[in-house]
C-alpha cells in the first residue's frame, strides 16, 4: 500500500489502486444494489509522509516516507459521484493523515436526510495490545474465515458471494 516508500515514487498511486481494487469491486456492488449504472470508476489517493522514524516491529517507516494512505474508489454517473469506497490508513504515530481517523468503518448516505454511521471495532476488556493492530488483523480475516464452510459446501466451479448464503460469524460454544 505504499508504506515506507517515497511519496513521489513513480507509479505508486497506480500500485495502490491495483492493491486496493477490492474497494472498487465494493463500489460496483453497492451501485448494483441501488440500481445505479456506473459510467466509470475512478481512484484518487493522498500519501502523507511520516514526520519521524517509526519501528513497528514488523516493518520500519523512515521519516519522509509514506506513513499514511488516504484513497477512494468512486463510481460515477456522468459528473455525479454516486458511490465511494475509501480508506484512511496510517502506520505508526509519527504521521498526521489528511483527514482525522475514525478508527472504524464509516458509512455515509447523502440524500434527504443525510445519514452517517461509524462502526467501531472495540477490544474485549482483557485486551492489552496498544494500538489495537491485532484487532484489525482479526477482523480483516473474519470474512474469509467465516466463508470457508459455505465455500466447501458450494457446488463445483467458480462461485461468488452472490452464489453463497450470507457469510456471518457464529456464536462461540
Amino acid at each position: 500500500m505504499g508504506f515506507s516508500q517515497d511519496p513521489d515514487t513513480p507509479g505508486l498511486a497506480e500500485s495502490v489502486r491495483s492493491e486496493s481494487e477490492v474497494f472498487a469491486e465494493s463500489a460496483a456492488m453497492m451501485a448494483d444494489a441501488i440500481g445505479a449504472k456506473l459510467d466509470r470508476v475512478t481512484f484518487d489517493v493522498t500519501f502523507t509522509a511520516a514526520t519521524a522514524d517509526t519501528d513497528l516491529g514488523f516493518m520500519k517507516i523512515p521519516a519522509g516516507t509514506v506513513g499514511s494512505v488516504y484513497g477512494y474508489h468512486r463510481g460515477w454517473q456522468g459528473d455525479r459521484n454516486v458511490v465511494s469506497v475509501g480508506f484512511n490508513w496510517t502506520m505508526g504515530n509519527h504521521v498526521v493523515p489528511p483527514k482525522p481517523l475514525e478508527h472504524g468503518h464509516v458509512i455515509q448516505v447523502f440524500g434527504l436526510p443525510n445519514m452517517r454511521t461509524v462502526l467501531h471495532c472495540l477490544p474485549p476488556k482483557d485486551w492489552t495490545e496498544p494500538g489495537f493492530m491485532g484487532l484489525g488483523m482479526i477482523y480483516t480475516a473474519m470474512p474469509v474465515t467465516n466463508a470457508v464452510p459455505a465455500v466447501v459446501a458450494a457446488k463445483p466451479g467458480i462461485v461468488t458471494l452472490a452464489d453463497l448464503p450470507p457469510v456471518t460469524g457464529r456464536v462461540a460454544r
